[in-house]
């Protein structure tokens, strides 16, 4: 059950009446409720905003499965560094000492910059 859809039943419940249907609740009840959902609300939402991925998940549309690396060459190069991001991977192109054909993959660096949490 994700964290947004635990929240709920407090809400629902903070807006239902307290009692049995007709039963009145007195003043001093409805603050103990009142402040015992609401802790429980923020408590939920937290957890919600904690456990909420930091990054887009809509830049990894078409990037997993069989086809994901036509996915990957059809996209602009900022979509690409999102994606990145969103690893919590920085890329960079160091200048080429020596010219010519041929790929120098000493110019390419990867570090990992997020840990996890």
């Amino acid at each position: 059950m994700t964290t947004m859809r635990r929240a709920t039943p407090f809400s629902d419940t903070l807006l239902r009446p307290a009692g049995p249907v007709g039963g009145i609740i007195n003043r001093e009840q409805l603050r103990r409720i009142t402040a015992k959902l609401a802790k429980q609300i923020t408590d939920a939402q937290n957890e919600a905003r904690r456990l909420r991925p930091a990054f887009d998940l809509d830049a990894f549309d078409g990037l997993v499965g069989p086809r994901s690396a036509e996915t990957w060459e059809g996209l602009e190069v900022p979509q690409q560094r999102r994606v990145l991001d969103g690893l919590g991977v920085r890329l960079r192109v160091h200048p080429v000492a020596r010219r010519g054909p041929g790929f120098d993959q000493s110019t390419i660096e990867l570090e990992w910059v997020r840990t996890g949490d």
